[in-house]
């Protein structure tokens, strides 16, 4: 069977965590879409990747009708009125899993709140953040240890290639 996904990005951190996510996709045959607005949808377009641009709720749910998705990856930011939050919530109504891409640290109390008092009122099913500092934050926030996955700042890995090729080019 195959699985579709819905990616949904709005600032460039969550930028940098999926432009290999389209690759990866293609590769395990996967389906999927690319929702973006705000400076996401400038940064991916000036990297040639396909996405569509939606900057309103009722955008998003007129999008969002006639379509079925096995999971929801969104990147997150502290803007309180963020469509990833809506989607969160919508994903949790049809029981699709959510998973929350979060790049850094900064602001995890208000990554989730949106406009409510609650740091973990849009928590997602699941987080997939850079590093134990910022799982560890969350986890002081009240989101099970389980549910928090580490990955690398894929920034990182870009910056070492371009160091790599940088040496070879000048080491001549």
């Amino acid at each position: 069977m195959c699985k579709k996904f819905l990616v949904f990005v709005e600032d460039p951190g969550a930028v940098n965590m999926i432009i290999e996510l389209p690759d990866h996709f293609r590769e395990k045959n996967f389906k999927y879409d690319i929702l973006a607005c705000n400076y996401a949808s400038e940064i991916l377009t000036l990297k040639n990747i396909s996405h569509i641009k939606i900057e309103k709720k009722s955008q998003l749910l007129d999008f969002l009708k006639n379509k079925n998705y096995d999971r929801f990856l969104i990147g997150t930011s502290e803007n309180k009125e963020s469509l990833g939050l809506e989607i969160i919530y919508i994903g949790k109504k049809r029981q699709i899993k959510t998973i929350a891409l979060v790049d850094m640290l900064v602001n995890a109390s208000e990554r989730f709140k949106g406009k409510s008092e609650n740091p973990l009122k849009f928590i997602p099913d699941y987080l997939i953040v850079t590093d134990s500092l910022t799982k560890n934050a969350f986890i002081k926030l009240g989101v099970e240890y389980e549910r928090i996955f580490i990955c690398n700042h894929p920034q990182q890995d870009r910056i070492k290639k371009l160091k790599q090729k940088f040496e070879i080019k000048f080491s001549k």
